[in-house]
């Protein structure tokens, strides 16, 4: 069976923001032209996936999930999927790959896999649009409070 690295899949692109030692944060846009399973892919470090534009379906083994704004997808390295989109338009999404070490401290036991590597066992969540990345930024800035920074 083919596999392939999404950054080398012609259909999607990828602008890196940030690369460092512990973290790597990436834009990843895709046209969405794959409208039936597409070949499998993978990825090379565990990452989570904040989509915040257009809808695509992620098939892993026998289940699916629709991945759409407002809730996070885990990506488990080396875990094979597919992708297909139901509706034209592609998908953007904001991924972060966090170094195991940094992943296994910070990740919510209940989360992960009893596994030699870190792996989360929930393919995704949902998330408090206040909570995504895109979401954040556009929400209504809290009140200030005297004494605090900005007052």
């Amino acid at each position: 069976m083919e596999r392939i690295e999404r950054e080398r899949t012609p259909e999607v692109a990828v602008q890196f923001l940030l690369k460092s030692p512990t973290v790597t944060i990436r834009d990843v846009c895709c046209h969405g032209t794959c409208r039936e399973k597409s070949a499998e892919e993978w990825t090379a470090a565990t990452e989570l996936v904040f989509p915040y534009r257009g809808v695509y379906v992620r098939h892993l083994g026998r289940g699916q999930e629709v991945a759409e704004a407002n809730q996070v997808l885990f990506f488990n390295a080396g875990e094979g999927y597919r992708v297909s989109h139901p509706v034209s338009g592609g998908d953007a999404c904001l991924s972060l790959a966090i170094g195991e070490p940094l992943l296994r401290e910070l990740a919510p036991v209940t989360l992960a896999r009893d596994s030699a590597n870190f792996a989360f066992g929930p393919q995704r969540l949902r998330i408090d649009a206040r909570s995504s990345p895109c979401g954040a930024t556009s929400a209504q800035p809290a009140p200030r409070r005297r004494g605090t920074l900005g007052s």
